[in-house]
């Protein structure tokens, strides 16, 4: 039975140990690649919706680089209550041990100061001469033997006090290095909510803001058109879906399709499609089945990811802090594909939302079902 625990204990920790290298590696890669469009964000011109890209790229970075310490520091936690438990093995061993060495000593003790000489003088006969030997010679090497094994268990137990100082040590540098990374991304948040409002309150950058969003939407027309459009869809009269689609969140529209007037500088700009703000949850619904044909962030969308319906029939779900579909992947009507966030986002936390057919972006109102 106990062989079965050591072995189920071994091959439990080489499944964990190998679970978090793939998890490690992961982090990585991802790290490496973030990186990447950070340098290449430096090489591009400035402008407002880079220097937004460039905040919530540190942001990211610094959550994923937080979560590969709280990788290392379960790692090493579940080091130190490992080893806490073999300490308390090596102590109950030593203190057993030890109890047989005193019962030991306490027998010879009784038997005097010359008991091994009592043992073999005060005899009748040839047979107890030889069964005295037997005991004198047993309690002599029992109570070696268990000198030895006292001696190898304090050894070891010295060994694993060491060993969990250092754990210990690492423990307590990686829960800095933790509260560091929280820090980090409590500021880069600040940063991005006092960019924002800056843009808000300064009419220059906001109708800069504006002309950037126009053209990136004009850009998303071509990227659609040339790369995230698959061929084996079929042409279809969508028009059956007016008023079908699911919602793809429960909430509150806080900026509508269409042309929108600004109060703030009495300047109008165009939605192709509407924010909501969520009301109870933040998972975001597929509102129809389809085929993801892009999921990675676009400026002035943040992360995004657009489903492919018919051939000519899109919807987009932007502003997403999680997304748990990649490109390729079918869904159906209602699987959850991510969470909402603020990503790419001067509204704050919402999910902006896109119908497009033939390339064009319709009101998403008149095809969603009526609430």
């Amino acid at each position: 039975m106990r062989k079965f625990i050591i072995i189920f204990c071994v091959c439990g920790s080489i499944f964990l140990y190998s679970d978090k290298k793939q998890n490690l590696n992961r982090i990585n890669k991802q790290i490496k690649v973030i990186n990447g469009k950070i340098l290449k964000l430096k090489r591009e011109k400035k402008s407002i919706l880079n220097e937004i890209y460039r905040i919530e790229l540190k942001y990211k970075k610094e959550k994923i680089e937080n979560n590969k310490v709280k990788i290392q520091i379960n790692s090493i936690q579940g080091e130190i209550n490992k080893k806490e438990v073999e300490k308390k093995e090596l102590e109950l061993e030593i203190r057993k041990s030890r109890e047989k060495i005193k019962r030991i000593v306490r027998v010879i003790h009784k038997m005097g100061v010359n008991a091994h000489l009592k043992i073999f003088i005060q005899i009748k006969s040839l047979n107890q001469l030889y069964k005295n030997y037997r005991l004198f010679t047993t309690l002599i090497d029992y109570n070696i033997d268990e000198i030895g094994k006292v001696k190898e268990s304090i050894f070891k137990l010295d060994k694993i006090k060491k060993d969990l100082r250092f754990e210990q040590i690492k423990l307590i540098d990686l829960k800095k290095v933790h509260d560091e990374k929280i820090e980090k991304i409590k500021n880069f948040k600040k940063e991005k909510l006092k960019f924002i409002s800056n843009i808000n309150n300064d009419k220059t950058k906001y109708l800069s803001l504006i002309n950037e969003l126009k053209y990136e939407a004009e850009n998303l027309n071509t990227l659609i058109y040339n790369k995230y459009t698959k061929s084996f869809f079929k042409s279809k009269d969508v028009g059956f879906l007016k008023g079908r689609l699911i919602w793809p969140i429960n909430g509150k529209i806080i900026s509508s399709f269409g042309k929108v007037r600004s109060t703030r500088f009495d300047t109008y700009i165009f939605n192709n499609g509407v924010e909501i703000k969520p009301s109870n949850s933040d998972k975001i619904k597929s509102v129809f089945p389809g085929v993801v044909v892009f999921a990675d962030y676009l400026k002035g969308y943040g992360e995004v990811i657009i489903i492919q319906h018919y051939k000519n029939f899109h919807s987009l779900y932007g502003h997403c802090e999680k997304m748990f579909k990649t490109k390729g992947d079918a869904v159906k009507q209602d699987d959850v594909i991510g969470l909402v966030g603020d990503t790419g986002s001067i509204y704050g936390k919402s999910l902006y939302f896109e119908v497009r057919k033939k390339l064009k972006a319709q009101n998403p109102l008149k095809w969603l079902r009526k609430r």
